[in-house]
């Protein structure tokens, strides 16, 4: 039992970090499109 919850946890965590990455990427990719916004507005 002590292993399946070694494991669960072991995948939340990669959970959370790949979660944390992509919204890094989707943070990102919002500025970008802002900046291309701003250019085009100005």
């Amino acid at each position: 039992m002590d292993g399946l919850r070694v494991e669960l946890t072991e995948t939340q965590e990669t959970v959370d970090y790949l979660s944390g990455k992509n919204l890094q990427h989707e943070k990102r990719k919002s500025e970008n499109l802002l900046k291309k916004l701003n250019i085009f507005h100005d």
